[in-house]
Formats: structure tokens, C-alpha cells, sequence
């Protein structure tokens, strides 16, 4: 009907008049597109002429779809004969078009194909259709549909009548520098069925073919495929060649006819393909198929369905398959046969023809059969040896097993069983954590079956390697329950450790975990219930594992639904944790809870200890509108948060509170390195945006006896104290802090500081201290600083500050700031060095210090200058067992560095002085002097020197400054003291347990330990400073006490370095002698000389012949604080035998009584028990050198007196008896040369050069 209405259409337009011509053309053109038009088409034409005429024109036709314009043709001609229409033919005699452009293929969504087979026939036209020209000057395919752009002219003639037609179409490409020739002669008749087809293509290099194949170097491409004959019986040839040389030849035969009396209308499909492809290759894969490929198989299809593949085979050089199979209609197999071989029977790799990586094997084989007819088991053997890839090579792999068929044709129902094993070994991989993980070797099995109309079961399905055993089951259900699986997977790692590499953790331990599920592949729904066990488990993270320690437990539901996601039931457990929690997770809402007990907060972090519990509830909607609470407790101490979140599209701020209420600070002394006590509760609340651009927070804190362990804040911190502030941040940028304001009994500080967007500020504060006395003991009263700060809008901060304070404290700051930062602020002023004490002790300053800085330029010391100077300032130290008296100091600051000019007077005597430059900046170079003159030097118990000298410190003070220079000693005078226990004896030293502060303090600065010993001595962590410091005492180095009486000189040098110090040299013998019992001995020989602890060591000799004739030394050695005391003798006797005929010249075993006392006399006068002596005393009260009574030459009483007169002169006198006089006297000329003169009362004189040099 519709075809009749369209004929009576055409045929009556000629009858229309011309004056509606305009009007036809509309109409003809609307009515085109509309009934070509249609569901994903669109058709639009403009420029339609001659639609009445026996030529139409268009001047432009696009067809689109719902991504837009695909096709364009433009200039379209159509020259035909109407009249021929009403014959039923449709005869064209040209149809052209200048411009054919196809950009992409159209988006179709085409029906699936019917499950019938359909026999080839062309479509049966109510009319005939002779287009005796077909051209298209151009036709431009666009990128995407070849892969490259492409130009093509197409010529030809087609027909169509009756069920016959035939085509005669040749396009040859246009582009330039490419070639290409496509020619296509085909004809078929329904009637006969007769089909005649020639296809021939013709390429140059880089041709299309070529580069959609993929052909290395893109060869020329030539193919052809010629055939004739009856569809029943159709064969064609195929020839294809590259470069002008065959490659692939053969022939595809099909046949239509009975196979067998119940099949009369089975297709038969053969195809045979042979030949050299080599050059169809890149040369790495050539070897893989060799010169000769072939490729036979012979197919056929039965009305019902059933497919008969009577026979496949496909040969290469390293490849073999060969196979039969037969498929009812059903589509159960009822037999199957395929076999091969893969590698060249050498065992040399072979590259397999894969893209990516080299993939090569040497071997591999296949055998896959079944046969109902022999009955209803199938098998499968199958292995590949050799395995090698960049990332992994395997030496075998094995597949073998079988199972059941059970063929479903009619009405009999299929079943499959299969059991298979796996096996690979030799397994090695480029990634060693994943080698670590998985070992060299994997094995597993799976067992599965299904039967039709039933789900699919996985009874077993496992994975065993080193340290890993992976379990599964699972049932799969049918399309009628959306292919839902419910499975069980076990999962055992006895060793987490192999994973570390893999997963680039330092975990650890061992896990047991299970997961029982269900999923819904078609709408994606999971619910799963995961139960675990744990044993030391270790996911490398410091404040994780130590929970995880030990045997642990995990269980969680987790839920995908059509309500959202969900964790419900989350616990992990183990003897350290309990984690408990849950999740919900919907387009509307968010909800999350959890819970964290810890034995001990300490395995978190080493320096809290004691348990605790977190808690925290999150609930937030998809608007933004939520909440999130959070509680952290441990015993007393507790901490919670509070957030209320707003919806998003408002833009309100979120609302903020935590409160802590802290009751023993001491808790937190590990983690801040403070030494915290007391307690504080504290509140900070308020509103801040999302990305905290805004906020107005107010924190407000209470303490109880707070202490910080800074000594100096401490004191101002005791009491109750209170903190207030607040703090806000508007969208302009504008900064409030409207107060700030710290109160505690001793101390208070307000201060306000507000910021405008403009760039305008304002600030001041305003801090009182009640009495000074808290931070220094040796001042009382007040102490307070105002001062300001006002920015203006040139970003210039200008500030004044003002202070006064006790013992003449004053203070005043004034200047500028940029925000640069450039500061340009002046400070003068006045303190009392006193107010330092406290951070000195047990050193302490006296006197005033006057400053008059500034600082120019930005923030650094090298901008600072001005002038610190004291007068009459006072230094005692215990180190220095005297004060430092009228110290006059001027100290300038310029260009980075601090020129010093410093003169002291010692309360002892002398002066002393420190001049030169200090850097301020590390490493302080220092270029500086130290000078003494007579400076006094004394320790009551052990010696009394004066000092004259200068030392240099040149260098960096950070480390590695030198010190060097020369020191001369004046009179020195050691003694050597009483031993330090009386008959007691040594006292024990005393271990301080529980020592408080202060305790500690002092022992500390006594140099002493909690075990009353000194401090190891393993040298010092701090800089080393390199010395040469010659030290110099020609004579009067006096050495008196238990006895002795000696004068040495000489001089020493210290070199080495502060940390290590190495003295050179010695001071020698002079003159000497030892008292014993109102008997002395002249020292022969001696020296002192310094040890690395700075104690002099000390050794005497004093020989004399008993009045017994036998030979004595008498022998003093060791440190001059605890010399011991030795006597040798020859012959050799017993030390008491000794000292027996020393003193009394007679035996021991001859003296009497009260000699036996004198003997213990003299043995503690030796071992430094007997005090200095009445003539040593005496001595020491009239101020002279040397006082000795002695005997002359003829055994008569003497007194002999000597004194220093100069540096090298010495003079004594001595005086007789019987009355006479003799003086003597000692010019030292050098150390080693020494002229001595004398005159007695009766006349005699002496005078002598003596040479003396001591080994």
C-alpha cells in the first residue's frame, strides 16, 4: 500500500502547477527528511533543485546522529528517466557527487542477530534500478575510522533487476605520495544462485592495509580474491603478497546440500591457507613460525544448530595444534579432541609472537579430549616449560584433571564436573617483595560442578606456597537469582614478614582470617563477615604494633546494599587493645562510631604512661549539618572535643569546644621535656570556617602550682593562676585579640592587639612582677613594663615600651617596624648585674650595668650597635677563691661583632684585663688578650702564687680557637697538706636517695654525683680549644709541710688541646732538706712537674750514711696533695729498721722507750698526721724563706735564716754557738749557671761558678 501511494505521488507531480513550484520544492524536501530521518538519524538537506526536472541537484546532504554530523556529501547530481518509473524501473543515468566527507562512524545500536540462520539472497525491489554511472569526485574518510585521514575518487555502474544484480566499482586513493587501487567485479542471480566475484587490492609502501596489519616496514600489499560458481558449491582463491613476493595462498570452499538423510540443507566451510608469512612479522618473531605456515580446517553447520569441526590444523616451525570437535545443538559438546606441541624439539627458548615484553618458552604441550560415545569423562594435560619474561621466568607449569560431561541434548539435562590441580615451580621474580611473598613454588587445586537449570559450585578452590595457604568455596546461581556467589575464603599467613617487600611495611607476625560472603554482580550488593586471628602482628608503624602485640582477634560485617554501605560489629581485641566501632554510609547521612581501650597509653607513646580510652561519634548529613564528639581519658585527666558541622550551602561556621582538665602535669613531663607539676583545667571555644580563613576561638585556663621546670619562670607561676585571651579573624582579614590577659600571685600580664584589612593596628600590654626577689633573691620590690604598638597604613609599625625595676632597673624602647622585616628601635637603660645570679649561681655579680643599643636593618645581630658598660662591678666565684673587684667593662657592638675593654682588681692583689673583638654570630671569632699582673692565686690548703703574663685567644670560640702565650709565677708556695683522715680513718662516701632539687643543685656544683663520687672524667662532649701556654718559675717554687723544706724552679708547657692538655717540663731542685726528729737530711735531688688532673706530682731524694754506716735514701714521691713516703737502704733492711738507724743510729730492736715514741712521732709527721712544725710556723711569722736549726762542722748548735732579696738573688745567714757569722749568697745567672760568694766573722770568704743541670 504504502509503495502504491509513492507511485500515484510521483506520477501525478507533473501535473501540478508551476506557479507552486517554490512550494513543491518545500514540501518535496520536508518530506525526504522526515521519512528518512529516524531514531539516531537525522537527515538535513538544502539546495534541493529540479525535484520536477529529469536532473536534481543538491547542494548539500548531512546525516547525524546524537553526537552530531558523521556524513556530508556535497554537489550531488541525479540525472534520470521519470517516465521509466511508471515501467517499474528505475533507471539512472548519472549519479555523482563532488564531496563525500565521512568524518566517523555513526553510533548505532543494532538488533542482535536472530538466532536462525537466514540463506544469502538479494533484496527483492518492486522495481529495477540501473545506475549506469556511480561516481564521487571525492570521498575524504576522516582519523578515526582507519586509523589516518584518507582521500579516494570512486568510479562504477551497479544493477539491480529482478533479483539479479551486479557491480562494477574502482576507487583509487587521492592522497599525495600514497597509491592504491581497490577494483571490485561481483554479480549474483536469486534464480540461479550463480556467484561470480573478483576482488583485487593494490597498495604502495605505507599503505592502509599495511599499517592496520601492522606489517613491519609497511610493505607494498597486494590481494586478490577470485571465485565463480553456484552458492551450493562456491569456492574462491586467495592470493595475498608484500613487496611483490607471495606470501599467504589458498582457497575457501563452501557447500550447501545434505550432510546425511536427516540433515538436507547442512553448510560446509573449508579453508586450506599456506605459504611463507615470515615477512608478516617483526624479525624476533620469525623463528616462532618458520618459512612454511599452514592452516587447514573444515567446518559444518546443521539446521539445528550443531557444529561439526571435522578437522583443524594449524602448523609452524615451533607450533603444532591439531583437534575435532562436535557441539549439539544445545550447545553441549558431545565429543572434542585438541592436541599440541609448542617449542622446536631442541629445548632452545622460543619467542612467542606477544607484543610487550620478550616472552619466550622452551616447551610446552596440550592434550585436551572427551568422548561420550566412550563415555562421559573428559581429561586435561597440559605444562610450559621455560617460562621467561623480563619481570619473571618459571621453570614448569602444570595444568592436569578432568571431570564428567553429561550432554543436555533434548530433554536431558547437562552436567559438568571439573577437578583440577595446578603446580609451578621454579619461580622467580624481578620484584623481590614479591618474590619474598610468594617463594619459588605455588600449587593449588580447583574443583567445581554445574548442572543445567543449577547453580555452579566451587567446592574447593587453594593456593599453597611458602609461609601462604589460601582456601575458597563458593556457589554461583543462575540469571534467575542475578548470578549471586556465595563464597568462603580462608586466608592463613603463618609469616606477615614475606610480604614486608611487597608491600614496602615492616609488617610482621601471623594472621588466620576468613570471609563469608554474598554478592550481587548485576546490582553490586556484598554482604561479607570477616573473623580473624592474630598472632604478634607487626604492620611496621611505632604506635601501632605495640597494640597489635600478642594473640589478637577480628571480626567485622560489612554490608552493600540498597540502604548504602555499612560496618556493623567492628572488633579488633588483643591483650595490649579493644578497638570497637561501626560505619554507615548512605547518600543521605554519615554516622561513624568507635571506641580504643589501651592497657597502657605508653605503647603509643613512650613518655605517657597508665591506661586510657578514646571514644569518638561522628554523624553528618549529605546537606553538611552534622556532629563529631571525641573523649580521650586517662585515670583523672580527661580531654573532649565538640564540633558542630553546618550545612554546607548556609557557609556558617563550624561551632568548636574542647575542654581538658589535666590533674598532674607530671604525666606530660616526657613528652614536652619540661619538668611539668601542678594541674590546669582549661576551654577553648568558638566558631571557624572549613578552611580556618575565619574564626573567633576564646580560650580561658585555670592552673594550681604550676611549674614548667625553667627555673626562672617557675617562681612566678606558683598559686592559682588564671589565662584569658580571645582571638578572632574576619573574611576582611581584620586580627582581634581584645585580651590577653595571664594572673598568678606573683606576677600579671594584660595586653590587646587589633589588625584592620586596610593595613592599620594597634597593640599594647602592660606586666607587673610583684617582687623581683622571686627571680632575684638579692633585690626586693616591683617591677612593671607598659608599652604600645600602632601600625599604620603604610604597613609601619611604630612602638614605645617603658620598665622599672628595683636596684635602680630602667628601661625604654622606642622605634620602627616594617613587615618586612625592617627594624629601626632604640633601647637605653640600666639593671643591676645582681638580677643574673640566680642563673649564675653559685658565681654571683655585683654592680650596674648601663646600655645605650639599637638595631638598624632587619632582625639579625649584625644590625645591632651601641654601647653595655659597667663600673665598680663585683665577680666571686668559688673557683676562684676570691672576688673580682672594681671591674670597669665597655663593651661597643658594631658590624656583628663586640669590642671588649675590660680591667678587674682581685681582691687579693694584682690586676687583671681582657681586650679585643668577639664575633656575635656563630662561630664567634674571637681575636682577644688576657693580661694579669701579680695576680694573687691561693687554695688556703695547698698553695698561693702570684701570676704575670698574657694569653691570646684567637679563633672561633664555637671551636677551635688557639690560646697561647706566657705566664711567669712569682713566689709559689705548696704545701703539702695532712693526710685528709684522722684515727678514725677515711670517711664513707654518702649516696643521696630521694635527693630534691636543691640537694642536687649543690652536689652538682660541689662536682660531685647522687653517689657522692666525682663525675666520670670521659672527656668533655664540648669544643676543644688547641693550646701553648709556657708557664715560667726560675726559682722560689717552694714545696713545705710533713717535714720538707725545698725550693725548685724551672718552667713548663702546656700544649694539646682544653680537652686534652700534654705539659712539657718540669720544675727541679734547687735546695731542700727533710726534718725528722730535730734531724735533717739535704735533699740531693728532686722535681715537680704537672699531670694531665693539674695536681703537681712531685719526687724528693734525700741521702745520708747512718751512724751505723749504712747507706740511706729517704724518698718522697707522688701528687703533692697525697706524696707517700719510702726508704731504701744498703744493705737492704725492713722500712722500720730503716728508719730506726736514720734517727737514732742503732738498731730497732735498741732503742728505748721514749724513742720508740719519737719513731711513731716521726712516722706521722711523715705520713702527714704531724702538723707544719714550730719552726715552720715560726718562720712563716717573721716573713722569711728558710729557717733551719743545724749543726756545723764540729757538731755545734746553729740557726740558719735565708731570704729572696731579687728574683735571682738569694741570702742566708747563719749563725753559731760560740757566737760566730757567716753569710752566703746565690746569684742565679741562667737556670743551669748559678755564682755563690761568702763571708764569715773571722775573715774567711768563698766565691765559685758552679754548673748544676738535674737528669
Amino acid at each position: 500500500m504504502r509503495r502504491a501511494v509513492f507511485a500515484l505521488c510521483v506520477v501525478a507531480s507533473p501535473a501540478l502547477s508551476q506557479d507552486t513550484a517554490e512550494a513543491d520544492k518545500g514540501y518535496i524536501t520536508t518530506f525526504l527528511e522526515e521519512n528518512l530521518s529516524g531514531a539516531g538519524r537525522v537527515i538535513t538537506i538544502d539546495g534541493f533543485e529540479g525535484a520536477l526536472s529529469a536532473e536534481a541537484t543538491i547542494a548539500s546532504l548531512t546525516i547525524a546522529d546524537d553526537v552530531g554530523v558523521w556524513l556530508r556529501m556535497e554537489d550531488l547530481t541525479l540525472d534520470w528517466s521519470r517516465s521509466a518509473l511508471l515501467a517499474g524501473r528505475v533507471d539512472i543515468t548519472e549519479l555523482s557527487a563532488g564531496l563525500i566527507a565521512i568524518d566517523r562512524l555513526p553510533n548505532t545500536d543494532p538488533d542482535g542477530p536472530t538466532p536462525e540462520a537466514t540463506p544469502f539472497a538479494l533484496p527483492d525491489l518492486p522495481v529495477s534500478i540501473d545506475i549506469e554511472t556511480l561516481a564521487a569526485t571525492r570521498i575524504e574518510l576522516g582519523a578515526p575510522i582507519l586509523g589516518e585521514a584518507v582521500a579516494v575518487g570512486l568510479n562504477g555502474a551497479v544493477s539491480l533487476d529482478g533479483g539479479a544484480g551486479s557491480a562494477q566499482v574502482s576507487a583509487a586513493r587521492l592522497d599525495d605520495g600514497q597509491t592504491g587501487q581497490f577494483d571490485i567485479d561481483a554479480a549474483f542471480s536469486n534464480e540461479t544462485r550463480q556467484l561470480d566475484l573478483s576482488l583485487i587490492l593494490n597498495e604502495g609502501p605505507g599503505g592502509i592495509a599495511a599499517r592496520l596489519l601492522d606489517l613491519p616496514g609497511l610493505p607494498s600489499v597486494g590481494l586478490e580474491i577470485v571465485g565463480s560458481g553456484p552458492l551450493a558449491g562456491f569456492g574462491a582463491d586467495l592470493r595475498l603478497q608484500t613487496d611483490g613476493a607471495p606470501r599467504l595462498t589458498g582457497r575457501f570452499d563452501m557447500t550447501t546440500g545434505a550432510a546425511d538423510a536427516e540433515t538436507p540443507n547442512a553448510q560446509t566451510f573449508a579453508l586450506d591457507l599456506s605459504g611463507d608469512v615470515t615477512a608478516l612479522f617483526l624479525p624476533d618473531y620469525r623463528d616462532f613460525f618458520g618459512p612454511e605456515v599452514s592452516l587447514e580446517t573444515h567446518v559444518t553447520r546443521f539446521p539445528s544448530g550443531a557444529v561439526d569441526l571435522e578437522r583443524l590444523h594449524l602448523s609452524a616451525r615451533t607450533l603444532d595444534l591439531t583437534g575435532t570437535a562436535q557441539i549439539g545443538a544445545e550447545g553441549w559438546p558431545s565429543a572434542f579432541d585438541l592436541s599440541g606441541t609448542l617449542g622446536d624439539g631442541t629445548g632452545a627458548p622460543v619467542r612467542l609472537p606477544l607484543s610487550g615484553d620478550p616472552t619466550t618458552v622452551t616447551g610446552g604441550t596440550l592434550s585436551l579430549f572427551f568422548d561420550a560415545a566412550r563415555g562421559d569423562e573428559w581429561g586435561l594435560t597440559a605444562d610450559l616449560r621455560g617460562l621467561s619474561r623480563p619481570t619473571l621466568s618459571v621453570d614448569t607449569v602444570r595444568l592436569s584433571g578432568g571431570g564428567i560431561i553429561e550432554t543436555g541434548e533434548g530433554t536431558a539435562l547437562g552436567r559438568l564436573t571439573a577437578d583440577l590441580a595446578y603446580d609451578a615451580q621454579g619461580v622467580s621474580l624481578a620484584d623481590q617483595g614479591m618474590q619474598q611473598a610468594l617463594g619459588d613454588g605455588l600449587s593449588g587445586v580447583l574443583s567445581l560442578r554445574h548442572a543445567e537449570g543449577e547453580p555452579t559450585f566451587i567446592d574447593e578452590l587453594t593456593l599453597d606456597g611458602p609461609g601462604i595457604a589460601l582456601s575458597a568455596r563458593a556457589e554461583i546461581a543462575g540469571a534467575d537469582e542475578d548470578f549471586a556467589i556465595d563464597s568462603s575464603v580462608n586466608l592463613a599467613a603463618r609469616d606477615m614478614g614475606r610480604f614486608a617487600s611487597l608491600l614496602g611495611q615492616d609488617i610482621g607476625g601471623a594472621a588466620d582470617v576468613t570471609i563469608v560472603s554474598r554478592v550481587i554482580p548485576t546490582s553490586g550488593a556484598i554482604r561479607a563477615f570477616v573473623t580473624g586471628d592474630t598472632a604478634d602482628l607487626r604492620v611496621g608503624f611505632a604506635q601501632v604494633d605495640p597494640l597489635l602485640d600478642g594473640a589478637g582477634q577480628l571480626s567485622v560485617m560489612a554490608v552493600r546494599d540498597a540502604d548504602g554501605v555499612r560496618l556493623d560489629g567492628l572488633s579488633i581485641t588483643t591483650p595490649r587493645a579493644e578497638i570497637t566501632g561501626s560505619l554507615s554510609l548512605t547518600s543521605a547521612e554519615t554516622n561513624a562510631d568507635i571506641r580504643m581501650a589501651l592497657a597502657d597509653i605508653a605503647d603509643i607513646d613512650a613518655r605517657l604512661e597508665g591506661p586510657a580510652v578514646l571514644t569518638a561519634t561522628a554523624r553528618r548529613a549529605a546537606s553538611g549539618l552534622g556532629r563529631i564528639e571525641a573523649e580521650l581519658q586517662s585515670g583523672a585527666d580527661r580531654v573532649t572535643v565538640l564540633a558542630d558541622l553546618p550545612d554546607t550551602e548556609t557557609g556558617a561556621p563550624i561551632r568548636a569546644d574542647i575542654a581538658a582538665s589535666l590533674t598532674d602535669l607530671r604525666r606530660l613531663a616526657g613528652v614536652t621535656g619540661q619538668d611539668l607539676s601542678g594541674a590546669i583545667t582549661a576551654t577553648l571555644s568558638g566558631t571557624l570556617s572549613e578552611d580556618f580563613s575565619t574564626f573567633d576561638m576564646a580560650l580561658s585556663a585555670e592552673t594550681r602550682s604550676l611549674q614548667s621546670g625553667i627555673a626562672v619562670i617557675d617562681p612566678l607561676l606558683r598559686g592559682a593562676g588564671r589565662v584569658s585571651t580571645r582571638i578572632s579573624r574576619a573574611a576582611s582579614g581584620r586580627i582581634d585579640l581584645p585580651e590577653i590577659e595571664i594572673v598568678t600571685p606573683a606576677a600579671s600580664l594584660s595586653a590587646t592587639l587589633s589588625t584592620s584589612a586596610e593595613g592599620a593596628g594597634t597593640g599594647r600590654f602592660d606586666a607587673r612582677l610583684a617582687d623581683v626577689a622571686l627571680l632575684a633573691p638579692d633585690f626586693s620590690g616591683p617591677a612593671s613594663a607598659t608599652g604600645s604598638a600602632q601600625r599604620g597604613a603604610d604597613g609601619v609599625w611604630t612602638i614605645t615600651a617603658d620598665g622599672t625595676g628595683p636596684g635602680g632597673t630602667t628601661m625604654a624602647l622606642s622605634g620602627t617596624a616594617t613587615e618586612d622585616p625592617v627594624l629601626n628601635l632604640s633601647a637605653t637603660g640600666s639593671a643591676p648585674l645582681g638580677l643574673l645570679n640566680g642563673m649564675l649561681a653559685p658565681r654571683r655579680l655585683g654592680g650596674i650595668a648601663r646600655y645605650d643599643l639599637r638595631l638598624s636593618g632587619p632582625p639579625a645581630l649584625a644590625s645591632l650597635s651601641g654601647t653595655v658598660t659597667t663600673d665598680a662591678a663585683q665577680l666571686s666565684a668559688p673557683t676562684l677563691g676570691q672576688s673580682i673587684n672594681q671591674i670597669a667593662a665597655t663593651v661597643d657592638l658594631s658590624n656583628g661583632s663586640a669590642r671588649i675593654d675590660l680591667a678587674a682588681a682581685p681582691e687579693t692583689g694584682g690586676q687583671l684585663a681582657l681586650r679585643g673583638t668577639v664575633g656575635l654570630s656563630a662561630p664567634f671569632n674571637a681575636a682577644l688578650t688576657a693580661e694579669a699582673v701579680n695576680f694573687v692565686q691561693r687554695d688556703r690548703q695547698l698553695y698561693e702564687t702570684t701570676i704575670s703574663g698574657a694569653l691570646g685567644i684567637n679563633g672561633p670560640l664555637a671551636g677551635g680557637a688557639r690560646i697561647d702565650g706566657r705566664l711567669t709565677l712569682g713566689e709559689t708556695n705548696l704545701r703539702v697538706p695532712s693526710s685528709d683522715f684522722g684515727t678514725l680513718g677515711a670517711l664513707p662516701e654518702v649516696a643521696h636517695v630521694g635527693a630534691p632539687a636543691a640537694v642536687r643543685q649543690t652536689l652538682d656544683r660541689a662536682g660531685l654525683t647522687l653517689q657522692g663520687t666525682e663525675p666520670a672524667t670521659g672527656g668533655s662532649g664540648g669544643p676543644a680549644y688547641p693550646l701553648d701556654i709556657v708557664v715560667e718559675a726560675p726559682s722560689r717554687i717552694f714545696i713545705r709541710g710533713r717535714g720538707l723544706d725545698a725550693e725548685l724552679g724551672g718552667s713548663l708547657r702546656l700544649t694539646g688541646t682544653t680537652a686534652l692538655v700534654i705539659p712539657q717540663g718540669q720544675f727541679n731542685l734547687i735546695r731542700g732538706r727533710l726534718s725528722i726528729l730535730q734531724q735533717r737530711f739535704d735533699l740531693t735531688e728532686g722535681y715537680a712537674a704537672i699531670q694531665g688532673d693539674f695536681v703537681p706530682y712531685v719526687r724528693l731524694l734525700a741521702s745520708t750514711r747512718a751512724a751505723t754506716g749504712t747507706l740511706i735514701n729517704v724518698i718522697i714521691e707522688g701528687v703533692v696533695t697525697e706524696p707517700e713516703v719510702s726508704f731504701t737502704s744498703s744493705p737492704e733492711m725492713p722500712q722500720d729498721e730503716i728508719l730506726a738507724q736514720l734517727i737514732f743510729g742503732r738498731d730497732l730492736s735498741e732503742i728505748s722507750p721514749f724513742q720508740a715514741v719519737q719513731l711513731a712521732g716521726a712516722i706521722s709527721t711523715l705520713a702527714g698526721r704531724g702538723g707544719a712544725g714550730f719552726v715552720d710556723n715560726l718562720r712563716a711569722g717573721i716573713g722569711l724563706d728558710d729557717l733551719d736549726v743545724t749543726t756545723d762542722a764540729d757538731g755545734n748548735a746553729a740557726v740558719r735564716a735565708g731570704k729572696y732579696i731579687s728574683e735571682n738573688v738569694y741570702t742566708d745567714l747563719t749563725v753559731t754557738g760560740t757566737g760566730e757569722t757567716r753569710i752566703d749568697l746565690n746569684l742565679d745567672l741562667t737556670p743551669d749557671i748559678t755564682a755563690k760568694g761568702g763571708v764569715s766573722s773571722d775573715g774567711e770568704t768563698s766565691l765559685g761558678i758552679f754548673f748544676e743541670r738535674d737528669y
